[in-house]
């Protein structure tokens, strides 16, 4: 007869002993991988403006542009800025002028008178200013070629002591070489004083280039 011997497994016991006083602890273990990164955070608040920075240097001067078209228009004339005295009578006298206005296509090589460049059609303005020192009927006319333009003369009747002030305008048409000046007449002899200042003036503008020439 045979026995069998029966054998129960063994159980595996393991106890973790507390370490005793005086025990050191091991080393640290290795680094860790970094984790992935975050979420991105809210964008943070504009920071205050800075202070202005200084004014840089100058820079260089640029071309010169081209030049304007020359006037094509004819203007100008003659004007008297001082006090003077004149005798009239019945035979007209040209007035003096002491100065030329800014003008451009005009000829001033005859004293106190104006010599037209080029022919058309002009507008013209003339004016007197004076002070009578008697009684009398004055005629203030501008002049083609020494003779009355009608539609640029001026008749002003004025008493002792009166001030007159003779202007008008006129279009005209006129041609080269035409020449311009202005004179007073009176029909009894008078004596005027002209004050400093624009007492007397005489301007044309050329407005166009075609008309029946005078």
């Amino acid at each position: 007869m045979i026995l069998e011997e029966t054998r129960k497994p063994r159980q595996l016991q393991i106890c973790i002993a507390p370490c005793k006083k005086g025990d050191k602890p091991g080393p640290p273990g290795p680094e860790g991988k970094p984790g992935p990164p975050g979420p991105r955070g809210p964008r943070g608040h504009m920071g205050d403006r800075g202070p202005r920075g200084h004014i840089g240097p100058q820079g260089e001067q640029g071309i010169q542009g081209p030049s304007g078209p020359v006037p094509t228009s004819v203007f100008g004339g003659l004007i008297n800025l001082e006090s003077a005295n004149m005798t009239l009578r019945s035979t007209p006298e040209r007035v003096t002028f002491s100065s030329i206005t800014p003008s451009y296509g005009l000829d001033f090589r005859m004293s106190n008178r104006l010599v037209i460049e080029k022919s058309g059609t002009y507008l013209v303005e003339y004016r007197l200013s004076c002070r009578t020192l008697g009684v009398s009927r004055m005629t203030l006319a501008v002049n083609l070629n020494g003779e009355p333009i009608e539609q640029a003369t001026t008749v002003r009747r004025a008493g002792l002591n009166d001030h007159v002030d003779m202007f008008g305008t006129a279009i005209v048409t006129l041609k080269a070489d035409a020449v311009i000046d202005m004179t007073i007449a009176a029909d009894s002899l008078v004596a005027i004083s002209l004050a400093e200042g624009v007492s007397a003036s005489l301007t044309l503008v050329k407005i166009a280039d075609s008309g029946m020439q005078m």
